[in-house]
């Protein structure tokens, strides 16, 4: 499981972070989870998470850079 450390909330955010756990009955960190795991749910794999980005991106063109070395056939 991965850990994060968010700093410079400000007591009024901290404070609504209080407020909704105890309303749910739950801790602050599993309010927090909750709220991450709402807004971000689990995509299906990665290649759908790249295609889902290309989508809404546009994708990306990247330029053709020319060979600048004509490198010689080796024969074996």
């Amino acid at each position: 499981m991965t850990t994060i450390t968010v700093r410079g909330l400000t007591p009024e955010v901290k404070t609504s972070i209080q407020v909704a756990a105890a309303r749910a009955g739950r801790s602050m960190e599993e309010e927090i989870r909750q709220c991450l795991a709402a807004q971000y749910p689990p995509s299906g794999s990665l290649l759908e998470a790249l295609a889902e980005v290309r989508k809404i991106t546009g994708g990306v063109n990247l330029p053709t850079i020319p060979r600048t070395v004509d490198h010689q056939r080796v024969e074996f």
